[in-house]
């Protein structure tokens, strides 16, 4: 399967799961021009798989802005959502994305969830490193970076912490770029 194939279906599933929360008619749209693509058995040329991938972004944008919205914006669900939104921005370079998950972040104030030890409230951390990566501002990951400094410094033995199979998507990438960010190993030894 080509790259531009599989971003296609990556964000057709985005755009299912959008809709079958939401039954929303652009959402409706999004997910059947994806489907038409695919049933088409033709391989779709990049612009097409980025016009769509901007479609369903626009979308979910729209939507998560929405009062009746009802996922914390530090959780799992925009933690995830992020992550593909930077995938977008670097596969790209298009600012929308860039500017959109900054926006995101700062009204998060760059913290991460408030569960400190729970891998679903670090999920966020990957954006707000990704974004550091890019601007060097450090209060971009001082506070996750607090949370994993107290995490490390109070060692839980078993499965207290990350025991199921999410969590290895969630938490452990977000350490490995806070190492990347910081030069220092001890997020990833």
């Amino acid at each position: 399967m080509s790259v531009s194939v599989w971003m296609l279906f990556c964000t057709g599933i985005m755009a299912a799961c959008c809709v079958a929360c939401s039954g929303d008619e652009s959402g409706r749209a999004a997910v059947a021009e994806q489907q038409a693509v695919l049933r088409a058995h033709k391989q779709p040329t990049l612009d097409e798989t980025i016009a769509i991938m901007r479609k369903v972004y626009d979308w979910q944008m729209v939507e998560i802005a929405k009062p009746e919205h009802k996922t914390s914006p530090t959780d799992w669900v925009r933690g995830a959502f992020l992550t593909g939104v930077m995938g977008a921005y670097e596969a790209t370079k298009d600012d929308a994305y860039l500017s959109g998950a900054m926006r995101l972040c700062e009204a998060n104030q760059w913290k991460p969830g408030p569960r400190p030890r729970h891998a679903d409230d670090h999920c966020i951390g990957q954006t707000y490193i990704g974004i550091y990566l890019l601007k060097r501002d450090p209060k971009m990951i001082a506070p996750l970076r607090a949370t994993f400094d107290k995490m490390m410094a109070d060692p839980k033995p078993g499965r207290v912490d990350w025991w199921w199979c999410d969590s290895f998507y969630m938490a452990p990438p977000a350490f490995a770029m806070m190492s990347e960010a910081t030069g220092d190993r001890k997020y990833i030894d």
